[in-house]
């Protein structure tokens, strides 16, 4: 057993050190002492399953998207938050795009060795057809290029993005797991917005969980802090923004594009597979969620409290949407 291990288990009884821990991690990212662990799949999974997963990313974004993949073809592509690989921009070239931007608002924590096997990995299992341009996409970038077919912007947030890419450059945005770490949800959609074209479109899956903080209390126990007190424990980094599926649907609405939510996970359960619309009691949740819920929902912060049952135990959602094509308006 680990000498920390002791240490851990008193922090974990403890919701008050386990938020001062939270809030250790962060200050160590932010001071540069410790590099940020931002989508560091492949330090816990190793090379074979991050191969795995990028092309299951993949598959799903065609999926969920509704998409054959012959859509990509001279498509430019903006993924927010790449991970600790560009596995998933590879696919999308290989595929037809005719560039992929990806953008990350830290400079992340990357085992370059293990990022070159998984590179070389997914080359072997990518279409023949697209395999040879996205390798030289790949070398082009290696070696220096900053105007090739693949472009990666670091220390560039989504909220900032429009500020530094031209209006109207992208026919996709896609993210997984990334919008809910985005700090301002408004601009951040703002920001897309501006940066899509007329008919472009976004393929987002949202993780509304809590990253096992806190789980070992409650799987919405980080929802009982109140907003300031939250803002303390996360800050200066934004780590999780706590906001639920509605948000992100009135976000949509006032953008006014076509939009489909679906649910990927309901509170304390395995995914959702296929996702679907709509949940239904006694399929996708039963008694022993709600009763789980009701024992926390007096101590849920106040804008969560009036949230129904439902709403509270969406804990992931896969969002598309698709804008209107120029000069027409839903």
């Amino acid at each position: 057993m680990s000498l920390l291990e002791p240490i851990r288990r008193i922090v974990h009884r403890s919701v008050q050190l386990s938020a001062l821990n939270f809030r250790r991690g962060q200050l160590l990212s932010t001071l540069g002492i410790r590099r940020h662990q931002s989508g560091s799949t492949l330090l816990r999974i190793g090379v074979p399953a991050s191969i795995a997963y990028t092309l299951g990313c993949f598959e799903d974004y065609l999926r969920y998207g509704g998409v054959e993949p012959g859509y990509l073809a001279g498509k430019h592509v903006i993924e927010v938050g790449p991970g600790d690989s560009l596995g998933v921009a590879l696919c999308f070239l290989a595929h037809g795009a005719a560039s992929v931007t990806t953008l990350d608002r830290f400079h992340p924590d990357r085992d370059q060795d293990l990022v070159a096997r998984v590179h070389a990995g997914m080359l072997e299992r990518l279409p023949e057809k697209g395999r040879g341009r996205a390798r030289a996409a790949l070398e082009a970038f290696e070696c220096g290029a900053t105007d090739g077919p693949l472009r990666c912007l670091q220390r560039v947030s989504i909220e900032r993005a429009a500020r530094q890419l031209p209006a109207a450059c992208a026919d996709l945005i896609v993210s997984r797991a990334v919008l809910e770490h985005v700090y301002d949800l408004d601009a951040a959609w703002a920001s897309m917005n501006t940066l899509l074209r007329p008919g472009g479109r976004m393929w987002h899956k949202v993780d509304l969980r809590a990253h096992g903080f806190f789980d070992w209390f409650h799987p919405l126990r980080f929802l009982c802090f109140g907003d300031r007190a939250w803002e303390r424990i996360a800050s200066p980094d934004p780590t999780i923004n706590r906001a639920r599926r509605h948000v992100y649907s009135d976000l949509c609405a006032r953008a006014n594009v076509r939009t489909k939510v679906l649910v990927t996970h309901v509170l304390g359960r395995d995914e959702i597979l296929p996702h679907v619309p709509d949940l239904v009691r006694g399929v996708h949740y039963g008694e022993g969620d709600v009763a789980l819920l009701a024992a926390l929902r007096p101590r849920l912060a106040p804008r969560f409290r009036d949230l129904t049952d439902e709403e509270l135990l969406v804990t992931g959602i896969f969002l598309t949407t698709e804008a209107w094509p120029a000069g027409r308006m839903g």
